[in-house]
């Protein structure tokens, strides 16, 4: 009975990072029917399946909704909200938005859906997905390349000193960065409208945030690798020198960090065992009764 929610649904797994909820077998009972569809806040980011005609009338606030015809070979039409306010439980097919769209309809999706029938639906579904998940793809390069531009130089990196972080995303910097050469690929070609309009507006949502937060983890986590890397290849022997006992036992406790770092990176064994010959190295200059209250510490 939910079907059609099923395959909005399986629409937004083509996007990389999908932050909202959707619920295909919603129904008056449910313990959130009150808050849902309350008019007295906004509704929530979710997607609702639903059969009860009741529905109809109470869910008129909503900013989208789609009433499904019972005939399936149906082009659903764009309607104004404003013929969903009837009070009427029979409501008329179509998809009813107070959205305006950034970008006019895309021409290359009525090219894929021939109206003559002379391929199976399975085949067009498939091939609609395909050119969707391409589109998506295509959509996230600029995000993609202007994160990659928020990587300190590996020069910035040094062995004795924290790591530095991705540095902060910066809407406008990103916004200002777009140019036309962006949007003249084989994917968006047809596709006219305010393209720095729509990415403000999908920075602003909860997908982009969780987006976003993955690929600050793995950036920071790409950082932190290299940083181990340059800290097992560097000549702890020759910076022993002239060191206060203090400063040795900083730098003990900063390798074991590193150490159990790489562990949660992934554990690589060769690094792992230059960071323990490290610890070594520096264990052998501290006065011995000292060292009997560090090794058991350090015993990596």
């Amino acid at each position: 009975r939910s079907l059609p929610h099923k395959k909005v649904a399986n629409i937004l797994k083509m996007y990389p990072r999908y932050a909202n909820d959707y619920r295909p077998y919603f129904t008056i009972h449910d313990s959130e029917f009150q808050e849902f569809t309350s008019k007295t806040h906004a509704p929530s980011r979710i997607i609702l399946g639903v059969t009860n005609p009741y529905f109809n009338k109470a869910l008129q606030h909503w900013p989208n909704v789609i009433i499904l015809d019972s005939d399936p070979d149906k082009t659903l039409k764009i309607l104004n909200p404003k013929e969903h306010t009837s009070s009427s439980l029979r409501g008329k097919p179509g998809f009813y938005t107070r959205y305006k769209p950034f970008l006019n309809k895309d021409k290359n999706v009525k090219k894929l859906l021939r109206n003559d029938r002379q391929r199976p639906a399975e085949v067009e579904n498939i091939m609609l997905r395909r050119y969707l998940t391409e589109l998506t793809h295509t959509l996230m390069i600029p995000l993609e390349q202007y994160i990659s531009s928020l990587m300190p130089l590996q020069k910035q990196l040094n062995p004795f000193r924290q790591p530095p972080l991705l540095q902060q995303f910066q809407q406008e910097a990103f916004i200002n960065s777009l140019n036309d050469s962006n949007f003249k690929s084989a994917e968006l070609k047809g596709l006219r409208g305010s393209w720095k309009e729509l990415y403000r507006k999908f920075i602003k949502s909860p997908n982009f945030e969780l987006w976003f937060q993955s690929k600050r983890t793995e950036a920071n986590q790409r950082l932190e690798l290299l940083h181990v890397q340059q800290l097992s290849e560097a000549d702890l022997y020759s910076w022993k020198t002239d060191r206060h006992e203090v400063e040795i036992v900083d730098m003990l406790l900063w390798i074991r960090d590193r150490h159990d770092a790489l562990q949660r990176l992934g554990s690589n064994p060769e690094l792992q065992d230059h960071l323990k010959n490290h610890i070594d190295t520096l264990l052998e200059v501290v006065p011995a009764d000292l060292q009997s209250t560090l090794k058991p510490a350090f015993n990596l």
